[in-house]
């Protein structure tokens, strides 16, 4: 009895949704899927996966197998004499110009 009422549910909550949004909301997605269309799926995924880049390459890190995709291959910011990361915009100019940041220059005087 109570699966006749939850089958009576289902169906009732189809019909709410047909009448609302019309008959394409309760049709099977599968029912205009065809032979021709499903070529054309795995052509375009066959085109998709060889236009893809190839897996990366893993380099080893400290004893750690790493994805290349992870290294960062550009200059690191930093003081050349204290090697203080996250320079200010203040401290880069310094750094081009004497050759140490501000708080290098603090410590200096």
């Amino acid at each position: 009895m109570k699966k006749e009422k939850d089958l009576n549910h289902v169906v009732n909550i189809e019909k709410a949704i047909q009448d609302r949004w019309g008959d394409a909301a309760v049709e099977n997605p599968a029912s205009h899927w065809d032979d021709k269309k499903e070529k054309e799926y795995l052509k375009q995924l066959r085109e998709r996966i060889q236009n893809e880049e190839p897996p990366s390459s893993t380099k080893e890190h400290e004893g750690i197998l790493v994805t290349s995709k992870l290294f960062n291959n550009r200059r690191v910011d930093r003081c050349p004499k204290c090697d203080t990361y996250k320079l200010s915009k203040r401290d880069k100019v310094l750094v081009k110009k004497v050759g140490h940041c501000q708080h290098c220059e603090w410590k200096k005087n």
